[in-house]
């Protein structure tokens, strides 16, 4: 396994939280069609980042054969528990069939000391591998930190959700967990809009809701607030991307790609 260098720490973004086999289904009976890729809320947050130029450690599960697939997208992955294994996310269009979770991980108290002792530029979690571990790395030291509360259920286990700067649920998990703070709240309505205190920015687009768009939503906006952006701003151009990508027929690995080449070209 490769050692992490935690050095330099500019635009240096660290991210907990799950990866899964995201498995699509598709088609009827014996004319059914499985498709497999890499996925979770955390993973595709670590890899649209990593996309849009920071340097993203990436804290997860460690299962075989997948740390190269990882490595080719330009995150540094480290192992928080190793062996343990990755979910398994099964779906058909809009609808979830079922979800085998990750290893739930308690983090040992020397890596929590090496994460606690570096300094980040942004800090982004899930609830993907629990809620224990979110409470362990309360202290890290970052600029920024953000907060996806999926899967909701474990929310009512975290013991201070006012170190967090910005939460980002969408609106099930707003109603589901009482104790999130509401005006550290952007609340994702799938394509309706966003809503942050008090405010709603309505999609001027209506596209369709797939999996992904918060997903994408959460990395653009990380992005414009950790390079300075204001709130509202940052909101209004994570809104944009998401709606761009509901309305594409890309899949979420692609459709960043995309965005980013265009970006270059347009530099150019």
């Amino acid at each position: 396994m490769r050692e992490i260098d935690f050095s330099e720490q500019n635009r240096k973004i660290l991210v907990i939280g799950g990866l899964f086999n995201d498995v699509e289904m598709s088609g009827e009976g014996h004319s059914t069609i499985f498709s497999s890729k890499i996925g979770g809320a955390a993973y595709n947050v670590a890899f649209a980042l990593s996309k849009m130029g920071f340097e993203v450690y990436f804290g997860t599960v460690y299962p075989e054969n997948c740390y190269e697939k990882i490595y080719e997208n330009n995150l540094k992955i480290f192992p928080l528990k190793y062996p343990s294994k990755k979910g398994i996310f099964l779906y058909k269009e809009k609808k979830i069939i079922g979800v085998e979770r990750t290893t739930r991980i308690k983090i040992t108290s020397l890596l929590k000391d090496t994460l606690t002792e570096k300094k980040f530029s942004a800090f982004f979690s899930t609830f993907e591998l629990g809620s224990d571990i979110v409470n362990d790395l309360s202290s890290i030291n970052a600029d920024w930190k953000f907060l996806d509360p999926t899967p909701w259920f474990e929310g009512e286990k975290i013991i201070d959700y006012e170190i967090f700067d910005y939460i980002l649920p969408n609106r099930m998990e707003m109603n589901k967990i009482k104790r999130l703070p509401f005006e550290k709240s952007i609340v994702k309505d799938g394509t309706k809009g966003i809503f942050f205190n008090n405010n709603n920015f309505e999609n001027k687009e209506i596209g369709v809701d797939k999996f992904g768009n918060g997903d994408l939503f959460d990395a653009i906006f990380i992005s414009e607030i950790v390079s300075g952006e204001n709130t509202f701003d940052a909101i209004k151009t994570a809104m944009r991307g998401a709606v761009n990508f509901s309305i594409s027929d890309k899949n979420f690995e692609s459709f960043v790609l995309g965005i980013m080449q265009g970006k270059k070209e347009n530099e150019a």
